[in-house]
């Protein structure tokens, strides 16, 4: 009895030793590489307004937030990364993200953790048991960051598809306004460009398309086309356009003015962001009839932008 007694106080007495040894501060560094522009992903972290695509817990507050059951206070949020600390329930965490861009469509993302222990042997035995939460942490940002910024729909917010344009004849008009074009001056105009090739023994073949130009703060200009399936005669107003069957960027948008006006933005953000060239003016092709169906939650347009 007395011996397992000596044995049970030097395992303590040695326990009790290493513990004490163990440092007070700990620090471990990883890295993860998505294929994404350095420009995209400071457009989506940036701002903590943006922070619900991606992260993967709740936001308690505007610099709180939860993740696996752990608090992170945000302390300042930088344009390449943020600090803050994780809490858990015996330990707190400093954590530093920082996003760098590795060349011109890949970004390493970096995440240090640094650990503070206590002096206390309980207390520090208790927070070294929290270090598997704190990495289930991290590897639940690190697994959020990589599922969002690999998705193009996700960054971008639309869908976006290369294609070759395949109709190289359309009958062409434009019109400038001081207002933005209604539905209905739209389909006036398209009216009589059918009126045009109905008259000159063409076909039109496609849904229509308009190019809607901000000349000034008070003024725009619309372009409207059809697509032929020969080539007409131009005669004033009207004029044949020829398109070059090269490549272009595709986005289908669902909704009104303002979702399509969303989506613009968004192809030209992917356009920077992958370096891509403007070979001609973007266009909308209204694939639903507006004039026809008067509810613009169900409009479906398609939005090209020709690129080199």
């Amino acid at each position: 009895m007395k011996k397992k007694y000596i044995v049970f106080c030097l395992i303590l007495a040695f326990s009790t030793a290493v513990f004490y040894a163990l440092p007070r501060h700990g620090m471990e560094v990883e890295t993860t590489t998505v294929k994404i522009p350095l420009d995209a992903v400071i457009r989506n972290m940036s701002s903590q307004k943006n922070w619900a695509k991606w992260w993967p817990g709740n936001s308690v507050t505007d610099s709180t937030y939860e993740v696996n059951n752990s608090i992170i206070l945000i302390n300042k949020n930088l344009i390449t990364g943020f600090y803050g600390k994780i809490f858990t329930e015996k330990l707190y965490t400093n954590i530093e993200m920082e996003f760098s861009a590795i060349n011109e469509f890949e970004t390493r993302f970096t995440i240090r953790l640094t650990h503070q222990f206590s002096n206390n042997i309980i207390v520090k035995l208790a927070q070294y048991l929290q270090l598997l939460k704190v990495k289930q942490v991290k590897n639940k940002l690190f697994k959020s960051i990589t599922n969002f910024f690999s998705a193009t729909n996700r960054v971008y917010g639309i869908s976006i598809l290369s294609e070759k344009l395949t109709q190289p004849f359309y009958i062409a008009t434009k019109k400038g306004l001081n207002h933005y074009p209604s539905v209905t001056e739209v389909y006036t105009l398209l009216a009589k460009i059918q009126q045009y090739i109905s008259a000159n023994k063409g076909k039109a073949v496609n849904k229509p398309i308009i190019h809607i130009f901000k000349v000034d703060a008070a003024n725009y200009r619309l372009m409207a086309a059809i697509a032929t399936d020969t080539a007409l005669p131009s005669a004033n107003p009207f004029y044949l356009k020829k398109m070059v069957l090269g490549n272009v960027i595709v986005a289908e948008i669902i909704g009104g003015t303002n979702s399509v006006e969303s989506g613009i933005k968004s192809l030209e953000h992917y356009l920077y962001d992958y370096k891509k060239m403007a070979a001609a003016i973007p266009f909308q092709r209204l694939v639903t009839n507006r004039s026809l169906e008067k509810d613009s939650s169900k409009w479906i347009t398609k939005l090209y932008y020709p690129i080199y």
